[in-house]
């Protein structure tokens, strides 16, 4: 936010909602919104989602697409640095007076085929009762007029789960929208993600560093999510407001204290 690639890609995709090709409505509506907006009337001409069918009613007029090609010619991907495998999920505290019988209780949790009952739904609802030919959970088929995304959402508690490799390839059969997602990321991403460029772990901080964070970030959020969707609705930012914008980051919304936070962490790292 402080490179002048982030003015140059701003007043670019300005320059789309200023055509049409972006509604400004898009800055406004919630998620819900959004999804219900797709439904019947075919209006979206492009959007992002994990499954086309959760957000169109006729998913078989979409294709996905490989990143857009930038200004410069340039056509990459990032990573995310949101890993799945993340701590914190359980404190005991010391008045616990059987914490071998606690940690037993969460240690069950783990287990390849709990995990994925609590993610995606029990044995019965969601997954047949039967195994398949190598003893592997198979989902039941989805009901008439239900997406995979509301099957779940109504069935599955969701929590501290824990599926590995050994448990897609020996425990539970992944769901045909995962392996839609593997294979579209396998071709229209991974391709175009930098050489140089590796995902990093969820960071530990200190309590202070915590503290940090809690005091600036959410308002260097809001700062910045503010002022972009203001850009991007009114033409693009001009030179005097790009450099209001970076002298406020540091005096009014504390950037460099933030800044400071995460590079401790992945100095740690």
């Amino acid at each position: 936010i402080t490179d002048e690639r982030f003015k140059e890609a701003t007043n670019f995709i300005a320059g789309w909602v200023d055509k049409g090709l972006i509604d400004k409505v898009s800055f406004e509506q919630s998620q819900d919104n959004f999804l219900a907006n797709g439904k019947g009337l075919e209006t979206y001409g492009a959007f992002y989602w994990w499954e086309s069918e959760t957000v169109v009613s006729n998913p078989g007029n979409y294709i996905t697409m490989n990143p857009l090609v930038g200004p410069h010619g340039d056509q990459t991907v990032c990573v995310s640095n949101n890993p799945e495998v993340g701590i914190g999920e359980v404190v005991v505290f010391s008045s616990c007076p059987n914490v071998e019988v606690l940690l037993a209780y969460f240690d069950r949790y783990y287990d390849p085929e709990i995990s994925a009952q609590i993610n995606y739904g029990p044995i019965g609802i969601v997954y047949e009762e039967a195994r398949d030919e190598k003893g592997m959970l198979v989902q039941k088929p989805i009901p008439d007029g239900m997406t995979s995304d509301e099957l779940r959402l109504q069935n599955a508690p969701f929590g501290i789960i824990y599926l590995s490799d050994y448990a897609w390839n020996n425990v539970v059969n992944m769901e045909p929208r995962a392996k839609l997602r593997l294979e579209r990321l396998r071709k229209h991403a991974k391709p175009f993600v930098g050489k140089t460029v590796l995902p990093c772990g969820n960071l530990p901080f200190t309590m202070e560093e915590l503290n940090t964070l809690s005091t600036y970030e959410t308002n260097l959020n809001d700062y910045v999510r503010t002022n972009l969707i203001k850009w991007l609705m009114k033409g693009g930012v001009s030179d005097a407001d790009w450099n209001k914008f970076q002298k406020e980051m540091t005096e009014k919304v504390y950037l460099n204290e933030i800044r400071t936070v995460y590079q401790n962490a992945y100095d740690r790292f």
